[in-house]
């Protein structure tokens, strides 16, 4: 015999036993736009507590965990909206975008670089960032390439003419860890080419002084044998929805036979696509030296098929000192 189905229960809006609550949750909506995170969570708790049925107070906390980086915690609260409301459009809108937002990440990398006069090399490597715990992420690298890496100020293989002489071993380990405002990311590799071993180490940090502009500092303690230590300024900002645009200076302390003094580097990224899954990256990066200088010229494309799978396809060329050419595709796990 078939059950009949049970009445839905008639939820009585807030405002009709409240007369408090519409204001109360604006000004929660207020302390939300404004970035004001802990606050806000607050705020929201307060109304939640009261009003367990309410929908807005849920749909709110999902709204502050994603803008706290915690995206397993607001699918949890947009969820609990549904199972609430389950018409509720916000909810549902909420819940597929945040789908989308999977900090951590695997990316396995294969390519080819042609390098100086004739040389070339077979590059392929792998990178990982693996959320912890908010706010801290651990960084991992480990890759057999071309034994430079411009983005990085490191030229440990010269411009010899043979896949051997030009390819370097990298293993290297880091953290990512976001305090408030502030960001700090410290980073140690390891770089060895036949009997040279090379280590280097950066700390990076930024600083959010307003919610589309963070200003970026950068050193370089330890930098090998043949290179300088290094420092850098700059600034991230975006001027449109779904754009970023980065810049930067880096300056070695001291000359050095392996690196330009003064290195410039500027990158714009724009992503689109109903759920953010397509990035485009491109950048140039100008390296001035009385001896050294050099212009690199660096392109990528970034696609999520879902939003835990997905690739990418990057070209660069170098053209003066050092100079080299590198197409590069990866495969991306994210979680």
């Amino acid at each position: 015999m078939a059950q009949r189905a049970r009445p839905a229960i008639e939820r009585v809006h807030p405002e009709r036993v409240d007369s408090t609550w519409g204001s109360r949750v604006h000004a929660a909506w207020a302390l939300t736009t404004s970035e004001q995170w802990q606050p806000a969570e607050r705020a929201f708790d307060t109304l939640h507590r009261e009003q367990p049925d309410a929908v807005e107070p849920l749909v709110g906390l999902g709204v502050v965990a994603r803008g706290k980086r915690e995206p397993a915690a607001a699918r949890g609260w947009f969820r609990h909206a549904l199972d609430v409301e389950p018409e509720s459009r916000d909810a549902q809108t909420l819940l597929a975008a945040v789908e989308w937002d999977r900090p951590g990440r695997i990316e396995l990398s294969s390519g080819y670089a042609t390098i100086g006069a004739g040389g070339s090399s077979t590059e392929f490597g792998g990178t990982m960032l693996w959320p912890v715990a908010e706010p801290l992420s651990i960084t991992a690298r480990a890759a057999t390439i071309g034994a430079g890496d411009v983005l990085r100020a490191i030229d440990i293989g010269g411009t010899g003419t043979s896949a051997s002489s030009t390819r370097a071993n990298v293993i290297g380990v880091g953290a990512v860890a976001r305090l408030n405002r502030v960001t700090i990311v410290p980073r140690l590799e390891q770089w060895t080419t036949g009997s040279r071993h090379e280590t280097f180490a950066w700390v990076d940090g930024a600083v959010a002084v307003a919610p589309s502009f963070s200003a970026t500092l950068g050193y370089r303690p330890l930098d090998g044998t043949l290179h300088a230590a290094r420092v850098s300024a700059g600034a991230e900002f975006s001027v449109a929805s779904g754009n970023a645009t980065s810049v930067q200076i880096v300056r070695a302390l001291t000359p050095s036979p392996a690196e330009a003094r003064l290195q410039l580097i500027a990158f714009h990224s724009v992503t689109t696509g109903s759920t953010n899954n397509a990035t485009y990256r491109a950048g140039i990066v100008r390296d001035s030296d009385p001896l050294l200088s050099a212009t690199t010229g660096v392109a990528s494309v970034e696609y999520l098929v879902t939003s835990r799978m997905g690739g990418r396809v990057e070209v660069a060329v170098r053209r003066g000192a050092f100079a080299r050419s590198s197409v590069a595709v990866a495969l991306i796990r994210r979680w």
